[in-house]
């Protein structure tokens, strides 16, 4: 699945050549993604039955300040995944600092964002669980028009867990195709 959203956005980039614009240097921006999650328990479950993996989707909007960074904040929602058939959904906030890296002419950019944020675990009909995160990601981006781009990354949320007496390093993290619009 991974592969042929790759290949879409490959696709995609290189038949908009002809539209390659660089990219607003500064202002607001919304975007959108989707693609496969997976939940890293730290051997927590180790032992009993575990879906680690499902698909989930995440919004983003921030402001670039400047062709090298951004301030950005992010909803992700990352799935449900189940424990001995008990499921749960995990959802995350984030608030972080970008860094840009723009390639060549300026069509093609390379990102990293850090920050900090929010994952909510929820048992269906059960109240939430909410832990304070690290998050960070990195990904690539396609510019085609001064307002349209198109890229693929990964963002993770890291945290630690200590509920059952042992302490264990959790994380959940996205591997997505975006679109992103800057106005």
């Amino acid at each position: 699945m991974t592969k042929r959203l790759l290949l879409c956005v490959l696709l995609l980039a290189s038949s908009s050549l002809a539209l390659a614009a660089t990219p607003k240097e500064t202002g607001f921006y919304l975007g959108a993604g989707y693609g496969m999650t997976m939940f890293d328990d730290d051997g927590a479950f180790s032992g009993l039955s575990f879906d680690d993996t499902d698909s989930g989707y995440q919004v983003f909007g921030g402001y670039k300040f400047m062709r090298f960074f951004a301030l950005e904040a992010r909803y992700s929602d990352f799935g449900s995944f189940s424990v001995m058939s008990f499921p749960f959904d995990v959802t995350g906030y984030s608030l972080s600092a970008v860094g840009i890296l723009p390639l060549g002419a300026g069509n093609w950019e390379l990102f990293g964002q850090l920050g900090f944020g929010q994952v909510d675990l929820s048992l269906p009909g059960e109240s939430s669980s909410n832990e304070g995160v690290m998050s960070g990601g990195f990904g690539v981006r396609y510019n085609f028009t001064e307002q349209w781009s198109v890229g693929g990354q990964i963002n993770v949320y890291v945290w630690e867990d200590s509920s059952i007496g042992t302490t264990y390093d959790l994380a959940v993290s996205d591997s997505s195709i975006t679109i992103q619009y800057a106005f």
